[in-house]
């Protein structure tokens, strides 16, 4: 351990810290997403001593949960900022046990489209609110396939009406240029 300030510390006492402390520092969603699974961890973990809070015990916890692979990864990631908090922030902890614990192989998801119908309903449920712009937005992610991200952080350098363009450049997730992304959309 770092200090002996810690000793006799849970893993209980680390996740209240970071509920009582970093937790609130999240959006309203997040915050409850993130306070179920800690709890979670906290009900599997909590009454153990922080030197015996290894990769072992934290993998044979995983094997409790009934949850697809995606869900267990969310479970993991968020003990794993736990924990980096407790080693970087906190002293706490000398280094993360979730270093040398495996997330599951998450599968591929499939990609579903809008059906006529589908693409239809939601469409005039688009020109039917009370915000001016929904329509205009769905309209263009539709035309273009830009993620919401990308359609949000659109500045008019990026648009070039005459030639029906949008390039997007190094704002997207996976941090790759996407360039001349063409579409009805774009007929202005």
């Amino acid at each position: 351990m770092p200090s002996s300030a810690i000793k006799g510390r849970k893993v209980k006492d680390i996740i209240d810290r970071y509920l009582n402390e970093i937790l609130p520092k999240y959006g309203e969603q997040e915050q409850q997403n993130r306070e179920k699974r800690l709890l979670w961890w906290r009900k599997e973990l909590g009454d153990l001593a922080l030197n015996q809070f290894t990769p072992s015990a934290i993998t044979q916890k995983v094997k409790k949960l009934d949850v697809a692979p995606a869900t267990v990864d969310k479970y993991l990631k968020n003990l794993s900022h736990l924990c980096t908090v407790a080693v970087k922030n906190w002293d706490w902890l000398e280094y993360s046990p979730l270093n040398k614990v495996k997330s599951p192989r998450i599968p591929m998801g499939r990609v579903r489209y809008l059906s006529d119908v589908e693409r239809s309903r939601l469409l005039q449920a688009c020109q039917k609110s009370k915000d001016k712009f929904i329509y205009i937005c769905v309209t263009l992610a539709l035309s273009t396939g830009l993620r919401q991200g990308e359609l949000m952080s659109l500045e008019w350098n990026d648009v070039d009406l005459a030639e029906r363009q949008i390039t997007i450049t190094n704002k997207n997730k996976n941090l790759r240029r996407r360039i001349s992304i063409e579409g009805p959309a774009l007929l202005c």
